[in-house]
């Protein structure tokens, strides 16, 4: 018996891509004559459209160097800042981070003293967001969720509402050009590993599983140019930005099975970045399902050649971690967390704990 289709898709950001998109900021409604904060990294926005910023909003508050993983305390305070100023619009102009800590700021604004996981019903935060990537990895400028740390247990936390979705997201591949090669390479497997596992999710049906195996070819094709051949090659860049955006896309509307969830526990654990986290997992995730019959992660597996092992490797990611880097413990709780995630059952094949053990057992060396 056929599955009937079925699914649910929700975009209500207005997207512009195309390079040079960074300059349509000051012309934004959402910027023009309001009272801007503006989350960025110094390297992340050219200072141009800083200028051009403050002088299209009424005004401007400019927070530089934002905080890498944003911790829930950050975000906290930037939001009471905020509200003081009455801030009407949040801007970032950076990697995930900014993004990030923009959405808890306008969270956090309209819900004070709010703790991830509580079940009341929250204020929609007033404050509109938009935002500007200057990655080609998160997806974060279409997606409904914001990642942060939690200050004493230093495990990352998600908020997850549509009202975390900007409102605006100028995609500006110009602006990747200064990404050092680590942070493209990182990055571009963290875009891959959104739609991959959107894609190995039940809940990726219709259009969207040609925007999620699409963005897996942008991802094979354009990533080995940009890190090998040449890292200015502008059609490169602007196919990997289209499949960060892509991969945000399908990751928003399918969420994800529970390699992230793993990829948390090693970057708490070893310091990794979320993408390198994400890297060491997904062959081995994707494998496991194609061993169990999965025709989906078998398609996956032939975009790249039959090996997304060798491809991952191939952008200087190692598929092990450190020898006896992980106690009896640390597997057991780790092995939990994935079985605990929220988006396991919606595998395209039924996941137990054992599929679990199976993936983290192929990258504990």
């Amino acid at each position: 018996m056929n599955t009937p289709l079925a699914f649910s898709f929700h975009l209500p950001t207005r997207v512009v891509f195309r390079r040079g998109a960074v300059a349509m900021v000051p012309a934004l409604d959402e910027v023009k004559g309001k009272r801007c904060m503006l989350l960025t990294l110094s390297s992340h926005a050219p200072e141009e459209a800083i200028t051009e910023l403050a002088a299209a909003a009424s005004h401007l508050t400019l927070i530089r160097g934002v905080e890498e993983n944003p911790r829930h305390s950050y975000v906290c305070a930037l939001a009471e800042q905020a509200v003081a100023e009455g801030i009407e619009t949040v801007v970032a102009i950076g990697g995930g981070s900014a993004m990030d800590a923009a959405k808890a700021v306008a969270w956090f604004a309209a819900n004070p003293g709010w703790r991830i996981g509580e079940e009341r019903q929250p204020a929609i935060p007033a404050m509109k967001l938009v935002a500007v990537p200057t990655t080609s990895g998160t997806g974060s400028e279409v997606s409904p969720f914001s990642v942060l740390t939690d200050d004493e247990t230093h495990q990352k936390r998600f908020l997850k509402h549509p009202a975390l979705m900007p409102a605006v997201a100028l995609c500006d591949p110009l602006l990747t050009l200064t990404m050092p090669a680590r942070v493209t390479a990182d990055t571009g497997i963290d875009a891959l590993s959104h739609a991959v596992e959107a894609y190995l999710s039940v809940l990726c049906q219709g259009f969207m599983e040609g925007i999620a195996l699409e963005s897996c070819r942008l991802v094979a094709e354009n990533l080995p140019v940009v890190l090998e051949n040449d890292p200015g090659d502008m059609t490169a860049r602007e196919n990997l930005m289209l499949a960060a955006l892509d991969g945000g896309i399908v990751l928003a509307n399918c969420g994800t099975v529970f390699v992230h969830a793993l990829g948390y526990c090693l970057t708490a654990k070893f310091g990794y970045t979320h993408g390198k986290a994400n890297a060491i997992l997904l062959a081995g995730f994707v494998e496991h399902l194609a061993e169990r019959g999965s025709p989906r992660a078998q398609a996956i597996l032939d975009i790249f050649g039959g090996s997304l092992r060798a491809f991952i490797e191939r952008c200087g990611v190692p598929q092990k971690l450190p020898p006896g880097s992980v106690t009896s413990d640390e597997f057991a709780a780790w092995v939990s967390t994935g079985y605990n995630a929220y988006g396991r059952v919606n595998g395209v094949i039924a996941l137990d704990r054992s599929d679990v053990e199976n993936v983290l057992n192929r990258v504990i060396a």
